[in-house]
């Protein structure tokens, strides 16, 4: 009887050692709802559960990866994540992979004739204990804090036609020729932005570049904004850049969409053409045309 509990008793540590050298842990869990418009998805699984905002997860359909996603939002049992890429459609209670690195426990040092070294023994245990590997490997892993601001990038050429264009089908700015000096394009942008609802983080006359950004509204995710202690946002950010190019002023504007929560930041660009279907992209997408729009027709109307 002494004899089998020992053995129970090795057992009991040997499996809780192996556990505690992996490098990685794996949540799973299943999606509970699903944006109409397949940008978004809930899941089953929380704080509560190690998920945090910038997570990358796996959806799987009867052993067959059928989508990566990215948490944006995670609360006590649930979170929200974006569909970044998806073979097939996404159903209620198809399972969530989320596989996560951990930190490991610093190795444990002894004092000996004042001179620090490694036990060999914990180098040998670890050659013998590898950590659990996940059937799927992702490339998506937790998000670390970027900067708030996006700088505007300079993608193709500008049209003389004076219309408002992309530089090319794959690229996320929007540009357009105002036939008016930089100076007076930066105060009428200004204007326009506050009217439709932005808010201007910096603006440098100087080097007409403009930052501002917008509440973003994600209707799936209203049940999560439970508090507002939680630091918890959704916003599009636009950086609009102003050039002056023989007195025509080329106007540039690239948009992302941002979500953050307790100090954790990730953001995705706004672009026309998407691997998925995603409404929230395309009418962010729509929102930067429009706004270019409205401020050429401003400037040109005045």
């Amino acid at each position: 009887m002494i004899k089998n509990i020992l053995v129970l008793c090795f057992f009991c540590v040997f499996f809780s050692g192996t556990a505690f050298c992996q490098d990685e842990i794996e949540i799973d869990s299943q999606v509970i709802s699903i944006n109409p418009d397949g940008g978004y998805i809930i899941i089953k699984a929380g704080e509560a559960d190690g998920v945090e905002i910038g997570d990358g997860l796996i959806v799987h359909r009867s052993g067959e990866k059928i989508a990566e996603a990215q948490v944006i939002e995670a609360r006590a049992e649930v979170s929200a994540a974006q569909i970044l890429n998806a073979s097939s459609e996404i159903k209620e209670g198809d399972g969530i992979l989320i596989v996560k690195k951990i930190k490991k426990p610093a190795a444990i040092k002894v004092v000996k004739k004042e001179k620090t070294y490694k036990k060999p023994a914990l180098k040998k245990e670890k050659n013998l204990r590898e950590p659990k590997k996940s059937k799927w490997a992702t490339l998506l892993g937790s998000a670390a804090e970027v900067s708030s601001t996006a700088p505007v990038m300079a993608v193709g050429s500008v049209s003389r036609s004076g219309d408002v264009q992309q530089a090319n089908q794959e690229s996320s700015v929007v540009r357009a020729d105002i036939n008016a000096d930089p100076s007076t394009v930066f105060s009428y942008v200004l204007i326009v932005l506050r009217e439709n609802g932005y808010s201007v983080v910096l603006s440098s006359r100087t080097t007409g570049v403009i930052l501002c950004v917008k509440p973003l509204e994600l209707s799936l995710m209203k049940e999560l904004w439970a508090d507002a202690h939680a630091r918890i946002g959704h916003r599009l950010a636009v950086s609009i850049e102003i050039k002056n190019n023989n007195g025509v002023s080329e106007l540039s504007a690239y948009g992302f969409r941002e979500h953050f929560q307790k100090g954790k930041q990730i953001r995705f660009s706004v672009t026309k053409d998407t691997m998925y279907s995603d409404k929230s992209n395309s009418e962010c997408y729509n929102d930067i045309e429009g706004l270019i729009s409205k401020i050429k027709e401003r400037v040109v109307g005045k």
